[in-house]
């Protein structure tokens, strides 16, 4: 059986079968092709993996401060906002966000407000905090019989994300511009 090394477009160490003679007699033996395979010094001697070796430079702690305060000067602000993809369900997801931290916001200033109210003078009963939330979807509910016009035109998903934009404008417009 013939074996040679040196071929065209084999590495150094590997070996290919050149008679077919030898072929069928591995085929038929083995019931398995046989594929090219490295000997041991060929794996030794080749070098499959690029490495640099890493330069250490000697800093004295003054350096290595001001490289530090400089390295943080150039760090991006995280997250930045030009990797966001601005689609419905990122709008929306801020949206939802800005609308608890509001409501909940507003629970608790008129939480404080009420412990204080006594002492200040002002009149915060029950019965008026429980009136001033009733009253804040009341601009919402009202702006959202306007929102049909625009629905006939889009798919059930985008609509109902639409909507929720716009009633959510158009009520923050309403209760900024209108009710003060």
């Amino acid at each position: 059986m013939a074996l040679t090394t040196k071929r065209a477009g084999l590495a150094p160490g590997f070996k290919r079968l050149t008679s077919m003679k030898s072929l069928s007699i591995a085929i038929s033996t083995a019931w398995k092709p046989v594929l090219p395979t490295p000997t041991f010094d060929a794996i030794l001697t080749q070098s499959r993996f690029q490495s640099n070796k890493a330069k250490i430079q000697e800093l004295s702690a003054n350096e290595g401060q001001k490289l530090l305060a400089d390295l943080r000067m150039h760090r991006p602000v995280s997250p930045h906002l030009g990797i966001y993809k601005w689609n419905m369900g990122s709008i929306m997801s801020s949206m939802m966000r800005i609308t608890g931290v509001a409501y909940s916001s507003s629970f608790y200033l008129f939480g404080l407000a009420y412990l204080v109210s006594h002492y200040l003078g002002w009149d915060l009963s029950s019965a008026n905090i429980a009136a001033a939330f009733a009253s804040m979807p009341k601009p919402q509910s009202r702006l959202s019989s306007l929102l049909s016009l625009g629905l006939s035109s889009c798919t059930p998903s985008m609509r109902t994300g639409w909507a929720a934009i716009c009633a959510t404008t158009l009520g923050a417009g309403y209760m900024v511009f209108l009710m003060s």
